[in-house]
């Protein structure tokens, strides 16, 4: 018989950390010039994505059933369907609005390592 590792639960705490603490590399980032943006417009993008985090979370934590992992891989895969419509709705407002593009590579950089956190976490997680 193979014994199976005992997984720890994927938690709403350890989770939202995770993702914070990708807004707060995103932040320093910023202030340390490695992004040339307004305060305001930094500030107003990072407003977005963590309304989009949340909102990610509560479609992953409600009505959570942490036991099964095939309902945590459906979740996990309509979460990121749902992030990505965001971001990308995200970026086509500022296109459309004339901002600067590094404001719009700024957001499409946070997504994707939004993204690429999030994924590792939950395939740590679930493995």
């Amino acid at each position: 018989m193979m014994k199976t590792k005992n997984r720890r639960p994927i938690g709403i705490k350890s989770y939202l950390a995770v993702l914070f603490s990708v807004h707060v590399v995103f932040v320093i980032l910023q202030l340390t010039k490695v992004f040339n943006i307004d305060i305001q417009h930094m500030l107003v993008v990072q407003f977005i994505s963590l309304l989009i985090t949340f909102l990610s979370a509560a479609v992953l934590f409600v009505n959570n059933n942490n036991g099964d992992a095939s309902a945590q891989i459906i979740r996990l895969i309509v979460l990121i369907v749902l992030q990505l419509i965001g971001y990308m709705s995200s970026c086509a407002a500022l296109i459309l609005t004339y901002k600067p593009r590094t404001l719009v590579m700024y957001l499409l950089s946070m997504a994707l390592s939004v993204l690429v956190f999030q994924t590792s976490y939950f395939v740590r997680r679930l493995k």
